[in-house]
Order: C-alpha cells, then sequence, then structure tokens
C-alpha cells in the first residue's frame, strides 16, 4: 500500500529515535503518547531494536515504527486520539480483552483509539506508518457534521482491507502526504494547504471508513437551503484566501455541514469544498496572468499541492494548462494584461 522508497526517505529525514534497548523504545513512545511499556520477546542482539520516524501537521502526526526485533507492548494510559495504521511489512497482534484480537498483515488497515490495557505483539521486521488524529478533532468534526451532539462514541471497524474502496483514500491521503514531507515540506507552511488537507482527512475518516455513525440520517435534511447557499458562497468568495473549513462555512450559513453539503448538492450539483476549490481555480487564473510567480508558487498559495491534479483540473475547466496560460500572457502586448 505504501511505497518503500517514500517510507525510505521519510525514515531518512524525520528520524527521530534509533533505539538500543526495550526501554528506549518505551521512553520514546511514553513521551509522545502516553504510558507504554514494550518487552523483547527475542534476544537483542546488535544493531538498533527500532526505528522511529516522526513528522507533524498542527495536531496531526505521522509515525513510522520499525521494530528490528519481536516485542511485546502494552498501553498503560488511554490518549484521547485515533491512530490509523498502515502496515508496509510483516505483521503484528492487538488483543483487546484475554479473547478479542485482531491479527494486522500489509494487506489491510488498522483503526483503533488508544485505550490502557491493549496488546500488540510485533514480529520482527514489523513495519508501519501510523496517522495519530486527536479525537477531540474527529469527533467535534462528527458534532458539525450533524448540528448536534453525538449520542455515543465514535467507534471504527479495527480491520479494513486494505484493497478495498473504503481504504483508498485514506491511504492515497497519507502517501500524498509522506510526498510532501519528502519533497515540498515548504508547502505545508501555506494555512490554506494545512485547512484542505485536515479537511480531507477528516472526511475520508468519518465518511469513508467504517464507523458507526457512517450511515446514519441526519434531521437537517429536511429540506434544501438555498439562502444557506447564498451566504455560504459569499463568505467563500470573500475569504478565499483563507484557511477555511467546511465547519466555518456551515456556521456563517447557519445550518449543519451535512445540511449545507445536501443543500449544495441539490442546487450545485457539487459540495461546497468544491465549489470553494474552483473560486480559489479563479483566483490562480487571475494570478497566472498579473503576477510574476511560478506555477508551483501558484498552487501551492491556492492550496494545490498535487501539481499534475491541478493543472489537470485547470486546464478542464480554463481550456488551457497554467503553462500555457502564462505563455500567452508573457507574449500578450501590455495593454492587453492590464
Amino acid at each position: 500500500m505504501l511505497d518503500a522508497a517514500t517510507i525510505g526517505e521519510f525514515e531518512r529525514q524525520y528520524l527521530s529515535l534509533e533505539a538500543n534497548s526495550a526501554e528506549e523504545v518505551s521512553h520514546w513512545v511514553s513521551r509522545r503518547h502516553k504510558g507504554f511499556r514494550s518487552s523483547p520477546l527475542e534476544r537483542m542482539g546488535e544493531g538498533p531494536v527500532a526505528r522511529f520516524a516522526r513528522a507533524e501537521l498542527d495536531e496531526l502526526s505521522f509515525v513510522n515504527f520499525r521494530w528490528n526485533r519481536g516485542f511485546e507492548s502494552e498501553i498503560l494510559e488511554d490518549l484521547d486520539a485515533y491512530f490509523v495504521c498502515v502496515p508496509h511489512a510483516g505483521q503484528m497482534k492487538m488483543q483487546f480483552g484475554q479473547k478479542d484480537e485482531i491479527i494486522q498483515t500489509t494487506e489491510n488497515i488498522r483503526v483503533f483509539k488508544r485505550t490502557a490495557g491493549l496488546k500488540n505483539i510485533v514480529a520482527a521486521g514489523y513495519s508501519n506508518l501510523s496517522l495519530v488524529v486527536p479525537a477531540p478533532l474527529l469527533e467535534g468534526r462528527l458534532e458539525n457534521w450533524f448540528g448536534e451532539s453525538l449520542a455515543e462514541p465514535l467507534s471504527f471497524d479495527p480491520l479494513v482491507d486494505g484493497g478495498s474502496g473504503q481504504a483508498q483514500p485514506i491511504t492515497g491521503l497519507i502517501t500524498h502526504m509522506l510526498t510532501l514531507f519528502n519533497s515540498a515540506p515548504e508547502c505545508l507552511k501555506n494555512e490554506i494547504v494545512r485547512a484542505n488537507i485536515k479537511e480531507h482527512l477528516l472526511a475520508v475518516m468519518v465518511e469513508g471508513l467504517p464507523n458507526n455513525f457512517r450511515d446514519i440520517d441526519s434531521a437537517q435534511l429536511r429540506k434544501p437551503l438555498p439562502k444557506a447557499i447564498q451566504r455560504a458562497e459569499e463568505f467563500m468568495h470573500a475569504h478565499c484566501d483563507r484557511p477555511l473549513t467546511l465547519a466555518a462555512i456551515a456556521k456563517v450559513a447557519g445550518c449543519s455541514q451535512r445540511g449545507l453539503q445536501h443543500a449544495f448538492r441539490v442546487h450545485r450539483q457539487k459540495g461546497p469544498m468544491s465549489v470553494l476549490r474552483d473560486i480559489r481555480l479563479e483566483a490562480a487564473y487571475n494570478d497566472i496572468l498579473h503576477t510574476e510567480d511560478t506555477i508551483t508558487q501558484v498552487a501551492y498559495k491556492w492550496g494545490f499541492t498535487n501539481l499534475g491534479r491541478f493543472s489537470a483540473i485547470f486546464a478542464n475547466k480554463f481550456g488551457d494548462s497554467p503553462s500555457q496560460i502564462a505563455r500567452n500572457a508573457r507574449h500578450a502586448a501590455p495593454e492587453q494584461r492590464v
């Protein structure tokens, strides 16, 4: 699911620990993810027993755990966060209680909330990329989505087939994030980029990964909300240069996120974030015509981190690629470019 070269470069650039003992492993994980105890299942031998690489994007963490020896680990304290674990080598077993356990291989992803009492048994050579998402961020997204407090705790199916349509959006996003960390970390300083990534992440988690809220109907879908659409679009046009989220847009519109999504689907045949993307494409077009910024600078400025996709959707909307528009602008007479 994850490219070995991409993982290797991430480890090289963001290596945080080469542990030579179980104590070092326990200390490192406990400092970042609360109480954690690990014990070796085999002789330690020479060289590091584990390697951890870690990068952050605001509240989110991306951590690659590589185990060179077999370990048994136990979570000692709750951590109010959800983990999405995408393995790329080996296998592990997670034990929830006396009888409940799952076995993860490279064929599936693991999704869970970190609670005391969970135990892991990892085989030597096991390695996975973990996305760590604070629970308030994810649960707040759900509350805004429905426009009401959650009636029960959020829970995910613990194992998801890595080749399924349910897993592909999240693994694709993680792959894209690793590529940005490796090759274009400067674009992650852009507030619009960070907001877009988090918005997309929360959407694919709560709407894509199997969970106990995914198929619940919202009471706020009784009828379309045209006035809400008008308020939302005016807000998006006025503030498209800011890191807007669906929650902020829905608040201005005066409805739940899900209600706003429904209204846009009925009246615009696309979601509000797609409309915002189109507004930003117009702004990017204007920048290409009237500034000396490079195509890459313009794309990153307006939150487009995948340059190939940016070029494709730009050409689909305006009839020419960004580079062709830029060439045409450079060759235009001065009075035509005013």
